[in-house]
C-alpha cells in the first residue's frame, strides 16, 4: 500500500492532520463517499499509530481519511482494515507540516482549487 499526500500525490511525508490517499488493492469492496467523515465507511477503519481516522472515501483501490488528532511527528504506521478483516500497512513519515495544494488535475501541477 502507498500512502501520499491527498492533494499532491507526493509520498515523501504527511503532515499532521492532513488529507491522505492509501492506495492499493482490497482496501474497500465498495466505493462510498460517506455524507459526513465517520471512522468507518463501508466496512473499512484507517488506524494511524493506533487512532482512528475519519474516513472520506473508500474504493477497492484508493482510501481517502484525515489523520487523526494527536499523531506525534515522527514514524508512524498506517493500517486499513477491510470489512472482512485484511489489513493493508505502511510506515508513513509525519511532519509538522507537508504542503500540498489541490490542483484541477489533481496532481498538484495544474490551477489551485481555492476556497
Amino acid at each position: 500500500m502507498t500512502v501520499s499526500n491527498a492533494a499532491d500525490k507526493s509520498n515523501d511525508a504527511v503532515a499532521q492532520n492532513s488529507i491522505v490517499s492509501m492506495t492499493g488493492s482490497a482496501l474497500a469492496f465498495i466505493s462510498v463517499q460517506p455524507k459526513t467523515p465517520s471512522t468507518i465507511v463501508g466496512g473499512t477503519t484507517v488506524k494511524v499509530g493506533g487512532r482512528l481516522a475519519q474516513i472520506l472515501y473508500v474504493s477497492p483501490n484508493e482510501v481517502i481519511a484525515v489523520l487523526p488528532p494527536g499523531v506525534p511527528v515522527g514514524t508512524s504506521e498506517l493500517v486499513v482494515t477491510n470489512s472482512e478483516g485484511f489489513e493493508s500497512k505502511s510506515a508513513i513519515a509525519i511532519l509538522r507540516a507537508a504542503p500540498g495544494v489541490f490542483t484541477t488535475t489533481a496532481d498538484g501541477r495544474g490551477a489551485a482549487i481555492v476556497i
